[in-house]
């Protein structure tokens, strides 16, 4: 074996001396000396052990490589073997497009998605297995991702039409590079079926909740308006017999009355309450002048303060408020009602003041007062507090009360000292509006009044009638809106009320604006109804009409009429 050191082989270096080596040995002979050996010659063992060493571990270091080598082949297919699998076999489905966007490759999940072998899915488009609607919206998709549009490509969701159902998949594309050039575009195909079905079913549930809840509704409004009705006709048969009995028959004539009132405010509470938790109330957010929405609630409870001996005192006021008024009704109606009940002597006042940037309206009254430790309790439901009261309420009229601010989003206040009074408060935007000027408060002329009843049934028009003309006014009466017009020839009324339901479609609204183009536009109105849906409500008070809510009393409806047509006096 030779080793090749500067062109020149080892082998011939060591046995072939070169002609100045030989001629010097020569002429060292001659000379009688001893030849020195050349320095290639000297060092030659040492190179030759050193070249030995060198070739042993580059025969080391190569056996390493082939090592390395034979590993990393052995990684790359088994990296291939498993890239395989994971792409057939992944529960995503990929499918590979050609830029003219037929399928060039795919997946074996792509393949059972589609339901088509896959050998027969090549060279197919994609169009074909997307629902007709969904075209459109699959094209603008295939080009906005080949033209790479945002980062990494483009999403969207399609309904695929297979032979065996429908699907909706999500898709996420990003286009292929080949030299500078895009030669394609591969998409992620994942099946989103089972969520859409599950958001179909969530949409058809509460399609059905909102029904359900729709339903009832108008069987609250229906329930309303004909377990009313008795009540209405009961209640003014009892005004008017109040009148004509015997004073010593006076005592059952007021434990009549207490029995009705029990009926009424249990009803309308029930009611109220059933209406709040179904959801079908929904708050009307409008500017307000405090001091009408003050005058409205001192027509409908001073009567009743005036009967217990009270007093009930309205603050004036120039502040405006930002509610929905016919909702804060009830919050602060019902203040004032508990404030009148539980008071023996005294009064009852209500004001409003500005505090921080809010308006809070108060009710002050001089009753029993709370205990401190049951200012919470009392609105919860059917809880009536053991204080030795006349408990003739239902117990839900604070519960009522507390959902109602809940849902306008408004803060209840309760402070208390038993023995000397209470003050319940609620908290309300200020409305945007200008203050306006506080009007004089008048009293109503307490006149004979003509009055146009309408309602369809006889029972609550006779009782009305009976009530209102031993009050000293005038009454003529009809079922229906077409009899009240020949009922009007030669008489012009004060007022009209009517019920709001009526037989055979008609409602109140229609009948009033038939005698207002009969008599004039300033006709003053006023409907009656069981119906205490708030946009009814609204809607009416947008018209000019007053709406007064059954079961009342005479002394009710007496304060509404002369309330209404004061202005005309």
């Amino acid at each position: 074996m030779a080793w090749s050191v500067q062109g020149v082989t080892m082998k011939q270096h060591l046995t072939e001396p070169s002609e100045q080596g030989l001629r010097r040995q020569a002429e060292q002979k001659l000379a009688g000396q001893t030849p020195n050996l050349s320095c290639c010659e000297a060092d030659a063992p040492r190179l030759l052990h050193e070249l030995q060493v060198h070739q042993i571990e580059l025969e080391m270091q190569n056996e390493v490589l082939r090592q390395t080598l034979h590993e990393l082949e052995e990684s790359r297919n088994l990296y291939a073997k498993r890239y395989a699998d994971l792409y057939e076999f992944a529960a995503v489905g990929y499918v590979t497009f050609n830029q003219s966007g037929l399928i060039a490759e795919c997946n074996l999940t792509a393949a059972t998605l589609l339901g088509v072998d896959r050998q027969k899915l090549l060279r197919r488009r994609f169009d074909d297995f997307v629902a007709t609607d969904d075209r459109q919206r699959w094209q603008e998709f295939f080009v906005g991702a080949m033209e790479g549009v945002g980062a990494g490509g483009r999403t969207t969701e399609v309904r695929l039409q297979t032979a065996a159902s429908t699907l909706l998949v999500h898709l996420d594309g990003c286009p292929l590079e080949n030299n500078d050039a895009r030669s394609g575009l591969r998409i992620a195909m994942t099946d989103i079926t089972a969520r859409w079905q599950a958001e179909l079913a969530m949409q058809a549930s509460r399609a059905e909740a909102e029904r359900a809840n729709n339903a009832k509704s108008r069987f609250l409004a229906a329930a309303s308006h004909d377990l009313r009705q008795p009540l209405v006709a009961l209640r003014l048969y009892t005004d008017t017999l109040k009148n004509k009995v015997a004073p010593g028959d006076q005592a059952l004539v007021m434990g009549m009355e207490d029995c009705i009132l029990g009926l009424s405010g249990l009803l309308t509470n029930l009611l109220d309450l059933s209406k709040l938790e179904a959801g079908v109330v929904k708050p009307k957010i409008d500017d307000f002048s405090v001091f009408e929405f003050f005058a409205s609630l001192e027509s409908i409870y001073a009567p009743e303060a005036r009967t217990k001996g009270l007093r009930l005192h309205v603050v004036p006021t120039r502040l405006i408020g930002c509610c929905d008024a016919i909702l804060l009704t009830r919050i602060v109606g019902n203040f004032i009602d508990n404030a009148i009940r539980y008071t023996a002597r005294g009064g009852v006042v209500v004001g409003c003041r500005r505090r921080q940037g809010k308006l809070w309206i108060e009710v002050w009254d001089s009753g029993i007062g709370i205990a401190a430790n049951n200012t919470a309790v009392i609105f919860e439901e059917f809880r009536q507090l053991d204080d030795g009261a006349d408990k003739k309420g239902s117990g839900l009229g604070l519960a009522i009360v507390a959902k109602v601010a809940a849902l306008l989003g408004l803060e209840i206040s309760v402070r208390s000292w038993p023995g000397r009074g209470s003050v319940f408060a609620i908290e309300l935007p200020c409305g945007k509006a200008q203050e306006v000027s506080t009007p004089t408060a008048g009293e109503p002329a307490c006149r004979p009044l003509r009055i146009a009843i309408v309602d369809d049934n006889a029972l609550v028009r006779q009782a009305m009638t009976a009530a209102l003309q031993g009050l000293g006014h005038q009454v003529i009466d009809a079922p229906n809106g077409w009899a009240l017009l020949l009922r009007l020839a030669g008489f012009h009324p004060d007022i009209i009320v009517s019920d709001y339901r009526l037989a055979y479609g008609e409602n109140g609204y229609d009948v009033i604006s038939a005698a207002r183009r009969e008599i004039g536009a300033e006709l003053p109105a006023l409907i009656i109804t069981g119906d205490t849906n708030p946009a009814l409500i609204a809607e009416m008070s947008e018209r000019g009409i007053f709406v007064l809510h059954k079961p009342f009393d005479s002394l009710k409806l007496q304060a509404c009429l002369e309330n209404l047509t004061s202005a005309n006096c």
